[in-house]
């Protein structure tokens, strides 16, 4: 890339060279020719400019190509030879004060006669006057331009103050219309808060301000602000300073506000106390939950702790006198005595007074009464849980055999089953002791546990019942006997049941409060009227339970004697003495004599008697239809057991 060089230039300039310059070389060469006012000239108007002064200097020769510049000459007939007026082009500025100075110098020039010079110097001459005339006159108007260019900035500078001084008078005078005497005060409060802002800086505060902890949410807000109360930090940048503290759960609740919440203190508090469930009810329920001191727990950390929990459900609850108090209490056991429906309805009114309470609940029944003979009530719509992969539930279907699977009869009516069996030809085999119990023997044993069922947990009296934990049960279902069921614990809405025969069945839902070693809490259960396992009034499905399929074992530290109950020891796998015993008994070779120790191990005849009549007693006598006295006559009487 070439680059401009003045003193080269100026050795040797051309035409060409010229007109090839930039801009910048050009104002560079028109600052050595002591040209002024080049600023606001185009790049055009300056080229023309610094030729003229180059031309001027003598640099650069004058064209003769232009014919309509050059003055002309008129030869009279005589010899004498008189100037033409120089041709003025269209649209030319008017005379200037400095074009007449030029003009005086070049009718001060010594007149061109044809005797005294020659042609081509008075050619020479005239022309060095249109050059000298001409820069004077691109001078003037350059000047002349900048002036113009500057007194219409001054002038729009003028006008822009005096209307932004009009416009802010104009808002002042309808904000005081508005305001009134009061505007004045709220603007310098405004006035005084921007100052107390400005002041406070935050960058520095920021230090000050503890770490948020997760488990210390209530405690935080009350450090921070007594500390920014003892500091004098304004209210204004509080959420400001908060923000850039909170991590975890409350950052994302604080980004789920809008902009407007954001910046307000209360709001941004409670919306992270309600994230961390540090509400009224919250605390009541872990203050009367404490019900037993923890093993590494001294007594007076207990009851510390107790009154902690009392204080947060206090102050959160914003009591503040003797009569709210009363009314907080009150307000809790009428509660208690309450539907669980009910009492949630009342929680989210967010009452405050027993006589509010009670008006609220009083239209809740009124409201959400069903039955009772008024019209429009058994015509309810009734939400219905969808089935997972059953859009609509299917008309019953006819009884299947499970053994021919044919369609319109069960397995006790099959007659392949009944020819089936008289194929075989042979009876049952005999069995010599044949017990019945309550409990079940099909296994379900280490799934049973027992536990407790109310409809509402304020209620005193808890009916205990037998639970079976149902790892394939996806609903909780419970006897219909076991509570009595009514319209405000019912929720409104059933599920659908399908089991083994794949016949979906609607049954309601109802809510009740459980107390279990799987499960404790109020919970939503299937109401049915029998249960397929016998003595078994709930059936624990996974919604609940979850993954736990059996309770925890309970450890008992201080064990009372006499608890654990002894097995009898004559208990042995076969305990009954059949009639083909009876017969190879005396087959038995008794070899006890050939060892010593075989006393203990083989029991002789009358051990065996003993024994047998140990377990025969502990038997309960439900069990037989028959007392132990006609069995043992008809034994007595049976011949093949005395062969």
């Amino acid at each position: 890339v070439s680059m401009f060089n003045l003193k080269e230039f100026l050795a040797a300039p051309s035409r060409d060279q010229v007109e090839s310059l930039k801009r910048t070389e050009l104002a560079e060469l028109a600052v050595h020719l002591g040209l002024q006012g080049i600023q606001t000239l185009l790049k055009k108007d300056l080229k023309d400019l610094v030729m003229a002064a180059l031309e001027e200097e003598g640099l650069l020769q004058p064209p003769f190509s232009d014919s309509s510049d050059l003055p002309l000459k008129q030869e009279l007939g005589d010899g004498q030879t008189v100037k033409a007026a120089t041709s003025v082009p269209v649209g030319a500025a008017p005379e200037r004060p400095s074009v007449p100075d030029e003009q005086d110098a070049l009718s001060r020039q010594t007149p061109l006669t044809g005797e005294s010079l020659s042609p081509t110097s008075s050619a020479a001459g005239m022309d060095n006057a249109r050059l000298r005339l001409r820069l004077a006159r691109m001078k003037y108007e350059a000047e002349e331009k900048s002036r113009l260019q500057q007194i219409e900035l001054e002038i729009r500078r003028c006008e822009i103050e005096a209307e932004t001084k009009l416009k802010l008078k104009r808002m002042e005078l309808e904000y005081q219309a508005r305001g009134g005497a009061s505007s004045t005060t709220d603007y310098e409060h405004e006035r005084s808060m921007d100052k107390q802002r400005k002041e406070c800086d935050i960058s520095k505060c920021l230090v000050l301000v503890p770490t948020f902890r997760e488990s210390e949410v209530d405690s935080y807000f009350a450090t921070f602000e007594r500390l920014a109360a003892a500091l004098d930090w304004p209210q204004e940048v509080w959420s400001t300073m908060l923000q850039c503290k909170l991590t975890g759960k409350a950052q994302e609740v604080i980004a789920s506000l809008s902009l407007s919440d954001s910046m307000d203190y209360n709001k941004v508090k409670a919306a992270v106390l309600v994230a961390y469930e540090l509400v009224p009810e919250a605390y009541r329920q872990k203050f009367r939950s404490q019900h037993v001191k923890l093993s590494t727990q001294t007594y007076v950390e207990f009851s510390r702790e107790k009154a902690l929990m009392f204080e947060k459900w206090i102050l959160a609850s914003k009591v503040e006198t003797l009569q709210d108090l009363k009314e907080l209490i009150l307000l809790e056991e009428f509660k208690k005595c309450l539907p669980e429906r009910l009492a949630l309805y009342l929680n989210e009114r967010k009452v405050t007074s027993l006589s509010s309470a009670a008006l609220l609940a009083d239209e809740f029944v009124l409201t959400h009464r069903v039955g009772g003979g008024h019209q429009g009530e058994s015509a309810r719509p009734v939400s219905v849980t969808p089935f997972r992969n059953s859009p609509s539930p299917p008309r019953p279907q006819k009884p299947r055999c499970y053994y021919c699977h044919l369609v319109g009869h069960v397995a006790r009516d099959c007659e392949n089953l009944k020819r089936r069996n008289e194929k075989r030809g042979s009876a049952a085999q005999p069995v010599g002791f044949v017990s019945k119990s309550g409990e079940s023997k099909r296994g379900f044993g280490p799934f049973m546990s027992e536990g407790q069922v109310s409809l509402t947990e304020s209620c005193e009296k808890l009916t205990p019942v037998k639970i079976l934990r149902d790892t394939g049960a996806s609903q909780t279902l419970i006897l219909q006997k076991v509570l009595p069921f009514d319209d405000l614990s019912s929720t409104g809405s059933s599920v659908l049941l399908a089991g083994v025969n794949a016949v979906p069945v609607s049954r309601p839902l109802h809510r009740i409060y459980l107390r279990s070693g799987l499960f404790t809490g109020s919970c939503e259960v299937a109401v049915c009227p029998s249960l397929p396992v016998e003595g078994v009034a709930l059936l624990l499905g996974n919604d609940l339970a979850g993954g736990a399929v059996i309770p925890p074992p309970v450890v008992k530290e201080n064990i009372a004697p006499g608890e654990c109950e002894e097995t009898p020891a004559g208990v042995l796998p076969a305990c009954v003495c059949t009639r083909s015993q009876a017969k190879r008994a005396h087959e038995i070779l008794d070899l006890s004599s050939l060892f010593d120790d075989s006393q203990s191990d083989v029991l002789n005849p009358a051990e065996t008697t003993s024994s047998t009549h140990l377990v025969t007693n502990e038997v309960s006598s439900n069990m037989f239809p028959l007392s132990q006295a006609s069995l043992e006559a008809e034994q007595r009487s049976d011949e093949s057991l005395t062969d």
